[in-house]
């Protein structure tokens, strides 16, 4: 397969070993992802020796600054035109971004001042909306089709989760029975994405096609700041980007406070890092069933259907003692069942809303569409972070033994960590009651987009 571009309207299926290979970036992005929200902010508060609330504002100013980053390299990506493809050069640049965020971040020692932590979030971050905003443009470019989106999708949530499984079960595989110093397990994660990243994206690369849409005609230098506004007026596009953003508050919420709420309720470090594994577990597994789900009821009520069991879930977790373990650990993989459908879904959802806008627009905006969900993922997370820190630091949370916080920060604690994700989650789902596309509408915008090609 040649580095350029090609200008044909579609590709044939993707096999499964070329469809693995297109993924493959998504293990080190989603290897990223929960080391930063679960694990990083305990780890510079305690073995760093960061105040908790200087933390919690370093995640919340860096994320809240790195949100315009996600529009301005969707804009970039649309006005891309090069030998290699639109969407390669960018993947590269994240995956070099990777490395050197790694480094900065993971590897910080006792004593390394705020300053290392900004940068490496800055950097961090910056590859995070490199990545995640050509990644998934490039796969709604594989295929035009309702069911097949959610196919190429899910494989991506796939990879990236099982990114994050391999990351977690690292430190155990090392430590093999032996007590790991201090800090170790951080690091041990930043040098395997440091050494992992360039080999997944490489595979990437080489083994994946582009393909420039059919009809209108392709235009990378016709790109302006006004195109978001075009994109927000489609009623669909709308509602995914507030369902969006309350996703990613109710998701940043619970995941962020997830090792304090249970260090808080008397569990340690490696039972909480084997709950962290079973979820993963349970999302991962659970991805086949919600794309057979959304390829029988449609993607908005499998991604309906999958929030309401998340409600029950998280609500069930508030309830359950903590030492009963034979309830609650099957009470967490239900909750991780319930999870996937809406880190893919929505990402699924979102080309078929960038078809139909581009068939009402006459604009192919793919980049500045993922541009645009990139930026509701931050936002959601730097509230979540930020606020929720901020509170529990001010109400006399104490990171290094949570359980001898003051009884307030630990009743603030249970609302943020099962209260507020509960109601977030709830209002996604009602914002997604009659979206109005589905498979049947998408075959029709599918029809008129080659009407308008063959034209």
């Amino acid at each position: 397969m040649t580095a350029a571009a090609t200008d044909r309207p579609a590709l044939q299926r993707l096999g499964g070993w070329r469809l693995a290979a297109f993924a493959a970036p998504a293990l080190a992005t989603g290897a990223l992802n929960t080391p930063l929200a679960v694990y990083l902010p305990a780890h510079y508060s305690s073995y760093v020796g960061l105040d908790l609330a200087a933390v919690g504002f370093a995640f919340f100013l860096v994320r809240t600054l790195d949100i315009g980053l996600d529009p301005l390299v969707g804009l970039l990506v649309d006005r891309t035109q090069s030998r290699w493809g639109q969407f390669r050069p960018w993947m590269v640049l994240g995956a070099v971004l990777v490395s050197v965020s790694s480094a900065v971040l993971f590897l910080a020692q006792p004593g390394d001042g705020l300053p290392r932590l900004m940068a490496g979030l800055l950097l961090v971050y910056a590859a995070v909306s490199v990545i995640g905003v050509a990644h998934p443009a490039w796969a709604a470019r594989l295929s035009g089709g309702y069911d097949d989106r959610s196919r190429i999708y899910s494989w991506i949530y796939v990879a990236q989760s099982v990114g994050t499984f391999l990351l977690l079960a690292l430190p155990p595989v090392l430590a093999r029975g032996r007590t790991p110093q201090a800090g170790a397990d951080v690091q041990n994660m930043g040098w395997a994405l440091i050494i992992t990243m360039p080999f997944l994206m490489a595979a990437a690369v080489a083994w994946t096609p582009e393909l420039r849409p059919g009809a209108p005609k392709h235009v990378a230098d016709n790109v302006r700041v006004a195109d978001y506004l075009r994109l927000l007026e489609r009623p669909a596009m709308r509602r995914l980007f507030v369902a969006d953003v309350l996703v990613s508050l109710a998701t940043g919420a619970s995941i962020g406070l997830f090792v304090f709420f249970f260090r808080a309720r008397g569990l340690g470090m490696t039972l909480i890092n084997g709950m962290v594994l079973i979820y993963l577990a349970a999302a991962i597994v659970s991805v086949p069933f919600w794309t057979w789900v959304a390829g029988r009821i449609g993607k908005h009520r499998a991604l309906i259907a999958s929030a309401g069991g998340y409600v029950v879930a998280i609500l069930g977790m508030g309830v359950i003692r903590a030492q009963l373990t034979a309830l609650l650990l099957p009470t967490l993989a239900f909750m991780g069942l319930t999870f996937a459908a809406s880190a893919f879904l929505i990402r699924a959802m979102a080309a078929d809303a960038a078809d139909e806008a581009r068939l009402h627009t006459g604009l192919d905006r793919l980049g500045q569409v993922y541009g645009l969900l990139a930026a509701t993922q931050k936002i959601g997370s730097a509230l979540a972070l930020g606020v929720a820190f901020w509170l529990l630091a001010k109400l006399g949370f104490t990171a290094a033994d949570p359980a001898r916080s003051a009884p307030a920060a630990l009743a603030a604690l249970s609302i943020l960590y099962i209260g507020v994700p509960a109601l977030l989650m709830s209002c996604a789902a009602g914002v997604l009651v009659g979206y109005p596309i589905d498979a049947g509408e998408h075959a029709r915008i599918t029809r008129e987009l080659a009407r308008k090609s063959s034209a």
